[in-house]
């Protein structure tokens, strides 16, 4: 999936750092935001196709970041990243918007997988939004 762009929103450098080691043997582009307060002037420079979003940040409310993204940025995917005590969270994003979720420690195959998924749905709904608006016009 060439040119697969990826923003991934974690404080935890270690397990980010293991994570984007696996995930740049894939073509997948990744950017990575430790501060959450940048979250969506990163988005807006950045144009990724999926976020990752940890449920838990010193400085945002996950749920509050989430309901942003979506508004401003409805096509983009989230996939929802929970620590064991983030777990009702996450879930709580899947009902809000998010796509999916992933436990850490992360499993990088497992995230992989659900980066290319998240990916093909968001081309997917352009597309039937291009074949849309076509026959609008």
């Amino acid at each position: 999936m060439p040119g697969l762009k990826l923003l991934i929103v974690d404080d935890d450098v270690v397990s980010v750092d293991r994570v984007v080691t696996q995930l740049k043997k894939e073509p997948i582009v990744v950017s990575w935001v430790v501060n959450s307060n940048n979250v969506l002037t990163r988005i807006q420079s950045l144009s990724p196709d999926v976020v990752i979003l940890n449920t838990h940040m010193p400085e945002m409310d996950a749920m509050t970041m989430l309901s942003k993204i979506k508004t401003d940025y409805p096509l983009l995917e989230v996939i929802m990243l929970a620590e064991k005590n983030g777990i009702k969270t996450a879930i709580a994003g899947l009902q809000r918007g998010a796509l999916d979720y992933v436990k850490k420690p992360v499993n990088a195959n497992e995230l992989i997988i659900k980066v290319k998924k998240a990916h093909q749905k968001r081309i997917q709904r352009q597309e039937k939004i291009d074949r849309f608006k076509k026959i609008l016009t």
